[in-house]
């Protein structure tokens, strides 16, 4: 919202994110269909009025509106970058060179864009939206004096733009380091701080991978996993010290905690026999070949689909333990970790904003996620140690790995022993794999075929000793009559 005057930034607001990039593009057709030029957007000859640095001041040194216009009608409006109702400087305008552009730099600027315009390419925009309450408290912005950090916002967006045109699609954007022509400017007549990104492939573009297949047009779309990784960087860049330091602390707070529980959880289960039956039931369903490598795998959580994994039916009693254990001996802890873990869920919804946050998988359910595989892969490990023989190959191993067991040697009298005991004595072993007749057809099949591939490579090893050891015996005369011979048996060979 346009607020008739500039840096009057609005304040005190909630619910919203603090930092927000949202996207566009436009083709060089659609700008041709509408007689409109990608240069037009940048023209000092517009400007009327405007002290150079006016409000460009570090701050901490002295006492959507997101996208505010669409990108054709920026195009639409001359000199729609440097406007003088929108900026503070006599010079505005930067890039990865310079803060502020001068007459001459406008000038081969404009010369790129409309080469740009003219070998069909996209013209891309991204417009970081800042509310001033993120500004005033990373100390880049004064509301009293009106003053803005306006070098240190500068200098963030130079620090990101090489990610998003290397990475942003499926190959660089540029074919040489010159290739791609960009260039940034900031508004400060709307009730939040707008920096806007404007970037564009110079040379024709002919990479099949970088076009549309219908419409042949270069394509505008950037991958939202590096837009959101070039926000976090831009964001952390501007960040204050003290903030960092306070956020750091939420994630130490939860780090901690995290693995608090997670070593708690071996001395709980093997300090009590409450758990005993829990650990049993787990213990019998475990895949008997996949002894000593008995883990969660490669996911972020237990799975318990038997057409998946097959160590579903562990996992889900493993699933009924571990809530067993966090809501009993582990409750304190547990609260305490959730407690932090909604911290973190907050800072996320003030960074993102709440529709924004919607969209992000929540900071709180990673972090439960890898508590439970972590306490999982503990238990599973305790497992796997437990029943190794006591003297299988401990000469065998380095140091790094006795130091490592010795987390997993639990007392005679624990509950991991009693159930190795226990096994060990009724003879009960894991649930083994049932292999089906198809497969064991398929198997066999396959033996099969490496037996007679085997055979055939050592039919032709035998053969190529005995025709070396005539040729050691033959004379040159015989030697060349042999080789005639294989090669009228080779040509009468390939005429069937």
């Amino acid at each position: 919202m346009k607020t008739g005057g500039k840096a009057n930034f609005a304040v005190n607001e909630h619910g919203n994110g603090m930092v927000i990039m949202p996207m566009q593009f436009v083709t060089a057709n659609a700008a041709n269909s509408r007689g409109q030029k990608f240069a037009d957007l940048v023209d000092y000859s517009l400007r009327n009025e405007a002290i150079l640095n006016e409000n460009n001041v570090p701050v901490n040194k002295t006492n959507n509106d997101e996208l505010t216009t669409d990108i054709l009608n920026q195009l639409a409006q001359e000199g729609y970058a440097t406007r003088a109702d929108a900026v503070t400087e006599t010079y505005p305008i930067f890039n990865s060179e310079k803060l502020n552009l001068n007459d001459h730099d406008i000038s081969e600027l404009k010369k790129d864009l409309q080469t740009a315009q003219d070998n069909g390419n996209t013209l891309h925009e991204h417009a970081f939206s800042i509310r001033a309450d993120w500004l005033i408290e990373n100390d880049l912005y004064n509301p009293d004096t009106k003053e803005l950090d306006q070098n240190a916002l500068k200098q963030a967006e130079q620090n990101i733009v090489n990610r998003l045109f290397h990475n942003g699609q499926a190959l660089p954007l540029g074919e040489s380091p010159d290739d791609v022509v960009w260039f940034g400017v900031i508004h400060q007549d709307t009730d939040h701080l707008n920096m806007h990104l404007w970037y564009v492939k110079k040379s024709r573009e002919t990479r099949p991978e970088m076009l549309h297949s219908k419409t042949g047009e270069p394509k505008g779309v950037v991958k939202l996993s590096e837009k959101n990784r070039g926000l976090a960087d831009f964001r952390r860049y501007l960040m204050s010290e003290g903030v960092k330091e306070k956020r750091n602390k939420v994630y130490e707070r939860v780090d901690n905690l995290r693995v608090n529980i997670r070593e708690s959880s071996l001395e709980a289960l093997d300090s009590t026999n409450k758990y005993y039956e829990d650990l049993r039931k787990i213990y019998v369903l475990l895949p008997q070949d996949l002894r000593g490598r008995w883990k969660v795998g490669n996911t972020d959580q237990l799975v318990t689909d038997p057409q998946i994994s097959r160590m579903a039916g562990a996992n889900v009693q493993m699933e009924k333990l571990i809530n067993k254990l966090l809501t009993d001996d582990l409750k304190d802890e547990y609260e305490a970790f959730k407690l932090e873990n909604k911290q973190l869920n907050q800072m996320a919804t003030r960074d993102n904003g709440q529709i924004h946050s919607q969209n992000i998988f929540a900071i709180s359910e990673r972090n439960e996620r890898r508590l439970r595989k972590e306490m999982a892969n503990r238990i599973y490990r305790q497992f796997n140690e437990n029943f190794k023989s006591a003297n299988s190959e401990l000469s065998n191993i380095t140091d790094q790995d006795k130091n490592r067991r010795d987390n997993y040697v639990r007392g005679a009298d624990g509950t991991f022993e009693r159930i190795k005991f226990d096994a060990l004595s009724s003879g009960q072993d894991p649930k083994r794999t049932v292999v089906t007749a198809v497969a064991a057809n398929s198997l066999s099949r396959i033996a099969n075929g490496l037996r007679r591939g085997a055979r055939r490579d050592l039919e032709t090893m035998h053969r190529f000793i005995r025709q070396q050891t005539q040729l050691d015996n033959m004379t040159m005369t015989e030697a060349a009559e042999h080789a005639t011979k294989e090669q009228l048996r080779s040509d009468k060979g390939f005429r069937r």
